[in-house]
């Protein structure tokens, strides 16, 4: 729970975000144990079928949500350590390649997929730098319709990669042109994913469907707190609503300040 009563105390969940991100390296790892048991457990069963019972070992994909969870409170406190990116990539490929569900359905764990799409961002454009050059001329007019602006423009602050980057006059051009940008405003998936980890032969039976449907469509509206980041894209509506804002000092780093902010997301 926030406590809006108290919002000194805010900057002190900083120091919790490096804990986050090890609970979940370490749910992570004990879902990929339970897959690797399973795995001894068939083929032992196959193997001996009558000197051995079948096991029933616990539903790996609780450990696998649990994961998410604290790499999603990892990156609410904008604390983007590897083992974040595991967690969260191991989620989100098993919601969208063997499940079929859209993750930003989980709409508090914003802040977890933008984290992911930055990430494959800055790789795509690392992976082919010739996309800058594409940017460098769009940079030369406004993209929003009926607008002819060509100085003082700004980058979209979204996760479009450089081949795709489009330049406003300001935030209102840039409401105007969404529309036309929106599709073109996340990056690519990569080649070689950096959540390779997930195990591909894993088969997940009804009751893990069941269980992530329940954990997704649980959520209709939620109100969390996190650490402002510097780009957001405020056309897109996943970012959420900005209700509160605090700045206080960063504990970490001495002459810095720290925004936290109160969002929304519906």
């Amino acid at each position: 729970m926030i406590d809006r009563e108290r919002p000194k105390h805010f900057p002190q969940l900083i120091y919790s975000s490096k804990a986050h991100s090890i609970a979940a390296y370490a749910y992570l790892q004990e879902f990929l144990g339970e897959h690797i048991a399973r795995i001894h457990v068939m083929a032992d069963a196959m193997m001996y079928p009558l000197q051995r019972p079948e096991a029933r070992l616990g539903d790996p994909v609780d450990s696998l949500i649990l994961a998410a969870e604290h790499a999603n409170t990892a990156a609410c406190l904008n604390f983007l350590s590897y083992a974040v990116l595991f967690a969260g990539f191991a989620f989100r490929d098993v919601c969208t390649d063997q499940l079929r569900i859209d993750p930003w359905k989980i709409k508090h764990f914003a802040p977890l997929w933008q984290a992911l799409e930055q990430y494959e961002r800055v790789t795509y454009d690392k992976m082919h730098p010739e996309g800058w050059q594409y940017a460098h001329r769009a940079r030369t007019r406004c993209a929003a319709p009926g607008c002819t602006g060509t100085t003082r423009l700004i980058p979209c602050p979204g996760n479009c990669t450089f081949s795709n980057k489009v330049w406003y006059c300001n935030e209102t051009c840039q409401k105007r042109g969404w529309e036309y940008h929106r599709d073109a405003c996340r990056p690519p998936l990569l080649d070689k994913p950096l959540y390779a980890l997930t195990p591909n032969a894993f088969e997940w039976d009804r009751g893990a469907q069941e269980t992530v449907w329940r954990f997704v469509t649980s959520w209709t509206s939620v109100t969390q707190l996190e650490v402002e980041r510097h780009a957001v894209n405020k056309a897109d509506t996943r970012n959420g609503i900005t209700i509160e804002r605090w700045e206080f000092h960063h504990p970490f780093n001495p002459g810095q300040k720290t925004r936290f902010v109160l969002k929304r997301y519906d």
